[in-house]
């Protein structure tokens, strides 16, 4: 009797929980909203639009922007909330993070996900947290290293490299700092799947994914102490104002300019077009090669002010996005993941491939 009471108690005390779900069949992307997600907007917005989006309500959902700096312990203090005073995007009052808070979840990421702010019967506490009640903070931004130190901020340009140097960029920020995490991925696409209802989640938001990137993008005309470059009309299509460019011998060459933001793009003649660039004046040889590099950091966070979104357009996959403070959730700049290291062994034509978890991150140690 006592069991069985109990046991109802325990029933009607779920039912008042919120859990928000998402199905999937056969192979169809889209999904079909069950249990509170039931009737739930989810909207992405271009530039300061205003849109509706129903999870924004939700707690854990909701992920604020912040400023501020990690202790020895590696315990995040925030300095300020964006939209409160003392809030800064470019580094003078710590650097900028998103705000995660813990929640639970089920499902199997393929057929059937649901996620709850509570710990229900056959729940699990998503990956990237550590327990039910301490948040996490992830920084909005790729790294970009500024006098030697990793940061977070806008304004800078993200580094690249391999992910030994990513690895050895982020350390410089803190002893206990890491690259990204399969477990924070694995989380956050959770919460994709179930705000969108969609496993094409490009369809929502393309980023910038479709960026000009090969030795096809060719001056047509030399000139000396310019800040423009002359394509063929074709060629200069590719290219769209604000994003970054490197000017080179190659695609990957930045020899001649690097780091450069389009500043305009408009006709020179019938046949061509003239890519303006910021920065110092340099000279343009017939046959220098122009190609796209990674947006500047905050790009898109400093801009748009709904949760999701992409400047100017979420379609044409040349623009950056930000997803709930995490600015370019796919494209634009490399991804470092430390957690999750592949051991591929030469097996014949191909390769034997074993995954392997590191459950501490901050061991990673180039690989081994």
């Amino acid at each position: 009797k006592d069991i069985n009471s109990l046991d109802n108690r325990v029933n009607i005390l779920e039912g008042g929980v919120k859990r928000y779900g998402v199905v999937f069949s056969g192979s169809s992307t889209k999904g079909t909203r069950v249990e509170n997600a039931v009737g739930m907007i989810a909207q992405v917005a271009v530039d300061d639009e205003i849109v509706v989006n129903d999870f924004d309500k939700v707690s854990f959902f909701n992920r604020p922007i912040c400023c501020g700096y990690h202790d020895e312990d590696g315990k995040f203090h925030v300095n300020a909330y964006r939209g409160e005073p003392g809030f800064a995007w470019d580094g003078s009052n710590g650097e900028v993070f998103y705000e995660c808070t813990p929640f639970f979840y089920k499902g199997d990421l393929h057929n059937y996900i649901s996620v709850s702010a509570s710990p229900l019967e056959g729940y699990r506490l998503a990956p990237m947290f550590k327990n039910g009640v301490d948040k996490v903070y992830c920084p909005v931004f790729p790294i970009a290293m500024v006098d030697d130190k990793a940061t977070s901020r806008a304004g800078v340009f993200p580094t690249s490299g391999s992910m030994n140097n990513h690895m050895a960029n982020a350390r410089t920020y803190h002893a206990k700092a890491h690259t990204e995490t399969m477990a924070v991925r694995i989380s956050e696409y959770m919460l994709m799947l179930v705000e969108f209802a969609d496993k094409d989640l490009q369809k929502i938001m393309e980023g910038a994914t479709a960026m000009a990137y090969s030795d096809s993008h060719t001056a047509v005309i030399g000139e000396t102490a310019v800040n423009r470059v002359i394509l063929a009309n074709d060629h200069a299509t590719s290219f769209v104002i604000g994003q970054t460019i490197g000017i080179g011998s190659s695609y990957s060459n930045d020899s001649v300019a690097a780091d450069r933001i389009v500043t305009d793009i408009v006709p020179y003649d019938e046949e061509n077009t003239a890519i303006y660039f910021d920065g110092d004046p340099v000279d343009i040889t017939e046959g220098d090669i122009v190609a796209s590099r990674y947006w500047i950091n905050g790009a898109a966070a400093t801009v748009v002010t709904a949760s999701s979104g992409s400047i100017v357009s979420n379609t044409d996959a040349k623009y950056p996005c930000i997803w709930r403070g995490r600015e370019n959730p796919w494209g634009n700049a490399y991804s470092a993941i430390c957690d999750v290291l592949i051991d591929a062994v030469e097996a014949g034509d191909s390769f034997e491939n074993t995954l392997h978890y590191l459950e501490d991150p901050t061991k990673y140690d180039n690989g081994n």
